[in-house]
Formats: structure tokens, C-alpha cells, sequence
């Protein structure tokens, strides 16, 4: 008897193992087709995509591997949708290339893969891509019809509040 339970042993943990190898087997098949699909993602440069997040956002752009974890997005575009007011009026929304904010950002975005949703190309006809692709000439032209808005200078600012706090002699 103490022969048989031992066998039943043996044969209980050779069929765990082939069992546990072909699991680990089937994650590492699947874990080189995932990255072969995210290589095909990244590979075509010459194409604008939209890069859909998780927090809602959505950028346009030209794709590109961006290290371990990221996805690099180059030639960057996005909404920016203006204040809401009146819920009956419709918020003013405008297209802007990334490095036309006040911080004047490099014109790449490295965004966390773990963080989209997913990716679609956008297609020769699309409005976004016509709108990028006219984009300069746009801006050029709205600029030319409404004044630009500057900020206060910071100089001014505080040498205004030293000014002012300076004894009298």
C-alpha cells in the first residue's frame, strides 16, 4: 500500500509540472505577441494617431517607442476646451500644438502605456488631420485678426513692492 501512495505521489507532481510549465509557457507566447503589437504600434512614424487616456484626455500625434513603459508621441496636438459658462451655449474648443503653452514645453509627450485606453490612426480624410495639417497657416491667420493678450512684466512687480517698502530718507 505505502508503494502505491508514494506512485499516486509521483504521478500527482509530474502532471503539476507539465502542467505549471505549459502555463508559463502560454504567458511567455503571449507576453512576445503583446510586444511584437506595441513594436507595430510604434513603428510607422510617418502617420498621426490619437492617443486616447484614461483620465479622459486625448492627444494626436506621431507615435514612437518611447523606452520601457512609454509610448512617445511626437508632433503633438490636442482640445483645449474653454471655460463653461451657460450650459446652452456650446464651450469654445481649439486645436493646440504642444510648446505653445506659457512653460513652452518641448514638442514631445511621453505618456505611461499602463494609462491608454487605446490607439487609432487617424485616415487620410480625417478633420483632426486636415486641421494639423493647416494648422500653422491657421494660427497665422487668427493672429492677425485679434490682438495678442501679454502678461504683466515681473519686473515691474517687484521692483513696484520694493519701492514701496523701501524707508524714506
Amino acid at each position: 500500500m505505502v508503494s502505491k501512495k508514494g506512485g499516486v505521489k509521483k504521478d500527482n507532481f509530474f502532471g503539476t509540472m507539465v502542467f505549471l510549465t505549459l502555463i508559463i509557457l502560454g504567458l511567455v507566447v503571449i507576453s512576445c505577441r503583446l510586444d511584437v503589437k506595441q513594436k507595430q504600434i510604434t513603428s510607422s512614424n510617418d502617420v498621426y494617431r490619437a492617443v486616447f487616456l484614461d483620465n479622459g484626455e486625448v492627444y494626436f500625434g506621431k507615435t514612437y517607442n518611447g523606452g520601457k513603459g512609454y509610448l512617445r508621441l511626437n508632433d503633438v496636438y490636442y482640445f483645449k476646451v474653454g471655460q463653461v459658462i451657460d450650459e446652452n451655449i456650446q464651450p469654445d474648443v481649439q486645436l493646440m500644438k504642444l510648446g505653445s503653452e506659457i512653460h513652452q514645453p518641448k514638442g514631445f509627450l511621453d505618456i505611461n502605456r499602463q494609462h491608454i485606453l487605446f490607439i487609432q490612426e487617424l485616415s487620410a480624410d480625417s478633420k483632426i488631420l486636415n486641421l494639423i495639417q493647416n494648422f500653422d497657416q491657421i494660427k497665422a491667420s487668427a493672429a492677425a485678426q485679434t490682438p495678442a493678450t501679454t502678461l504683466p512684466a515681473i519686473e515691474n512687480a517687484t521692483s513696484t513692492e520694493d519701492e514701496e517698502t523701501a524707508p524714506e530718507e
